[in-house]
């Protein structure tokens, strides 16, 4: 999807702008826009979150937290329901927290075009092809076999969706392959890791190719502070 059509991004920059009502204003009167009755902006933020249930309903790596819990908070501040949306404000009201966007920019980063490298792609899934013919002619148990047909299948599912989905999910894939072919590979007869470490190697040159810069990097410590908020108390011990 494009920039414009990035529901997040177009969701994010209408919360931000209603992130809070200023105190002696009324929320509707805050959220006013020239020329349209107050409902508009409403009807429109509704429609955008729904997009976003959507294209989180295509995509199974979309952060749990994100669908059990920030959803239902950005209904609740598109509506204000933690105040009256006629009555003037006695003082500055917040409606969507700096986490609820933070998780919003989150998402729409994820599905953000121009972050990945085709030539980049290809070359991972060639490699992961040539992981699966290595498995074939190996002598695996069937355990760690399964297990490497398994992340290779997932590699290829989420190289699928990389346009619309980018190339978080392709990355941490990778990189779990990459480990597992590793180990898994280390006692194997000495053709056999000779091909792994090839492939590994590979892997990672086309991995390297994958642009991620300082913003995504702090959108994912971002989510994962927010997953560990999702535990139940007393999980994390």
């Amino acid at each position: 999807m494009t920039e414009l059509e990035n529901p997040a991004k177009q969701l994010a920059s209408l919360l931000r702008a209603w992130q809070g009502t200023p105190s002696g204003l009324s929320v509707l009167k805050h959220r006013k826009a020239e020329g349209e009755a107050w409902w508009v902006q409403h009807v429109r933020a509704v429609i955008l979150l729904n997009t976003i249930i959507e294209h989180i309903e295509q995509d199974p790596d979309a952060p749990e937290y994100f669908r059990t819990q920030v959803v239902d908070r950005l209904f609740r501040g598109i509506f204000a329901t933690n105040t009256s949306m006629e009555a003037a404000q006695s003082g500055p009201r917040v409606h969507v927290t700096k986490d609820d966007l933070g998780s919003l920019d989150m998402m729409a980063w994820r599905w953000l075009p121009g972050v990945v490298d085709r030539e980049a792609v290809n070359n991972l899934q060639t490699a992961a092809r040539e992981v699966m013919e290595l498995l074939r002619s190996s002598a695996l148990d069937n355990d760690a076999m399964e297990y490497l047909f398994e992340l290779v299948a997932h590699l290829d599912r989420v190289i699928a969706r990389v346009d619309v989905f980018g190339s978080v999910d392709v990355a941490r894939a990778a990189k779990e392959l990459i480990a597992v072919l590793t180990i898994q590979f280390s006692d194997q007869p000495e053709e056999d890791q000779a091909k792994a470490k090839g492939l590994v190697q590979r892997l990672g040159w086309a991995l390297k190719k994958l642009p991620f810069s300082r913003v995504a990097t702090e959108l994912a410590i971002e989510a994962g502070k927010q997953a560990m908020r999702a535990l139940p108390p007393g999980s994390g011990s």
